[in-house]
């Protein structure tokens, strides 16, 4: 994911893993996007921004190191 934020928004790949699902939505719940379980899980850490950690190299890996030292994520 950190890599992907360091592309840019004009890169295809941002576009597709950042952009809302399209189509035309079913009733009951909205569906979730990838990203929005990535906040769920950043949140659980403590982190509040994830997309400034993700472009910075160093902030990204220790977030990296405190999501796999947690149980559940």
């Amino acid at each position: 994911m950190g890599r992907t934020c360091q592309h840019g928004d004009d890169d295809d790949l941002s576009r597709r893993v950042l952009s809302e699902p399209g189509g035309k939505r079913p009733r009951g719940r909205p569906r979730l996007r990838w990203e929005d379980g990535v906040e769920e899980d950043v949140a659980r850490l403590g982190f509040r921004n994830w997309k400034v950690a993700a472009l910075n190299r160093e902030g990204w890996r220790k977030l990296l190191k405190e999501a796999e030292a947690h149980p559940g994520l």
